[in-house]
């Protein structure tokens, strides 16, 4: 049994060639060649079934884990098949324009960044939701972004940083709940000690989109040219307080508890009824929309391409990606190539600077299975016993992994919390990595809250020594 055992655990140097060799490759691929994400980790699987079979395993027996781990992905890819449906009825119903309106009316392009970040952040700690949060709110915001010219990257940047820190804090929220019950502390100490590290990346956040507000604004259009967009809204589109209904509808019914889904199918009826009763689009139209997109033919080529987009089918690339990318991460799971790259990091750490280093690690380690989930809990797991034996306080491990399970997933273009907020926003999720500045102030905080602690901690050990002597 020993030697079955140690034929089918793969050596660490082994574990990383595999993760180098697929990852970097599909990297390398889809950064520098542009190719498909969906079809590179589709080919993927040709290389990680025989460097898996290699160690021991048989061919039926990694389809039977790939399987078994797919299931995981159904969550996303329902999430994004529903807000391509969404878009499609709010589109048609005129909610998408008359937010559009409204926002090019009362924001300054050059505060655009830093009011809709602080927006993000509050509907997302009031809903728990940062999928909602961008696929309601966020595309109205980015409806108002383009609109203003403004570079879509740069705009869709602090909607998604937003909504994500505003998901970490909310008591509402899935990941703040897994979070606390994987290393055992109460949600709401869990809550208030991680303000130690949110708070200021809040304000360094506010500060740099601020900043960057003031330098975008300068490519923003023209206010005659964002006249002329408001006046091609309203040439065809009915205006005033209904078309906001189906988002307000949304809103109130995640402020209750609803749940996400259920709560955007709700604002997707809405918005068929809207763009029927009072749009005056045929019933059979707006659903086909909700199929395959909203198309405005009103002869301006800028406002055509504002609303002319959503629909379930515009989503099937994103579905993809979720689907093949998990079946990889099921094979390599299968045969343990991420426990054999972990057991090393585990065995060397003995302060609170080590462990938090090796949790934003783990977490991102655990991303690369696609599944925030996954990396809450593969990353728990491990450093539970590590943070109890060196005397760690367990909270610690919290923040940490709310850096590094949500936050840093942003940065890997195939996990399920960039792919399905990017589909909703319609940019290009490995495209905004280098866009996307908070992930790097989080780091940076919780780093040198680390160093401070420990350094805290570090002199009442050297005052207790002193004072036995």
């Amino acid at each position: 049994m020993s030697e079955t055992n140690e034929k089918r655990r793969p050596s660490f140097g082994y574990a990383l060639f595999t993760m180098v060799l697929i990852l970097g490759g599909i990297m390398l691929l889809g950064a520098v060649y542009k190719f498909k994400m969906q079809v590179l980790f589709l080919l993927a699987w040709l290389a990680a079934f025989p460097l898996c079979m290699k160690i021991g395993f048989t061919y039926k027996e990694l389809q039977k884990g790939m399987f078994a781990f797919m299931p995981r992905c159904l969550l996303p890819v329902v999430f994004t098949i529903t807000i391509g449906a969404l878009i499609g009825a709010w589109n048609a119903s005129g909610t998408i324009a008359a937010v559009t309106h409204l926002g090019m009316k009362i924001i300054n392009p050059g505060f655009f960044q830093l009011t809709a970040f602080v927006i993000c952040v509050l509907f997302s700690m009031i809903t728990g939701t940062s999928w909602g949060t961008c696929g309601t709110i966020g595309i109205a915001l980015m409806g108002v972004a383009l609109g203003m010219g403004l570079n879509p990257m740069a705009a869709a940047s602090p909607i998604i940083c937003g909504a994500f820190v505003g998901d970490g804090l909310s008591p509402l929220s899935d990941t703040t709940n897994i979070i606390s019950g994987a290393v055992e502390i109460d949600l709401f100490d869990h809550i208030k000690y991680q303000l130690r590290i949110t708070i200021p990346t809040i304000v360094i956040s506010i500060a740099i989109f601020f900043a960057l507000g003031l330098s975008n604004a300068s490519g923003a259009s023209s206010t005659d040219e964002i006249t002329g967009i408001m006046n091609g809204i309203a040439n065809n589109f009915r205006l005033g307080i209904v078309p906001f209904l189906p988002v307000i509808l949304v809103i109130a019914l995640l402020c209750v508890k609803v749940p996400t889904i259920p709560s955007l199918l709700c604002g997707g009826a809405g918005g068929l009824i809207v763009a029927v009763l009072y749009q005056g689009n045929g019933a059979q139209n707006v659903i086909q929309n909700m199929w395959d997109g909203y198309v405005l033919s009103s002869g301006d080529v800028f406002i055509d391409k504002l609303f002319s987009r959503g629909g379930m089918s515009s989503m099937t690339g994103t579905a993809f990606m979720i689907v093949v990318a998990f079946g990889l991460f099921g094979i390599l799971n299968t045969a343990g190539v991420l426990d054999s790259l972990v057991e090393p990091l585990s065995k060397h750490i003995h302060t609170n600077l080590a462990a938090t280093i090796s949790a934003l690690l783990l977490g991102s380690l655990g991303n690369l299975s696609s599944s925030t989930t996954f990396a809450e809990v593969f990353t728990s797991n491990v450093l539970n016993p590590v943070y109890d034996r060196a005397g760690l306080d367990r909270r610690d491990l919290a923040n940490a992994m709310t850096v590094g399970c949500l936050i840093l997933g942003l940065w890997i273009p195939w996990n399920t919390n960039p792919v399905a907020v990017s589909a909703s926003l319609d940019v290009d999720p490995l495209r905004m990595v280098p866009y996307l500045v908070t992930p790097f102030v989080y780091i940076g905080v919780l780093l040198i809250y680390a160093v401070l602690k420990q350094k805290k901690q570090t002199n009442r050990t050297d005052r207790g020594i002193k004072t036995e002597q």
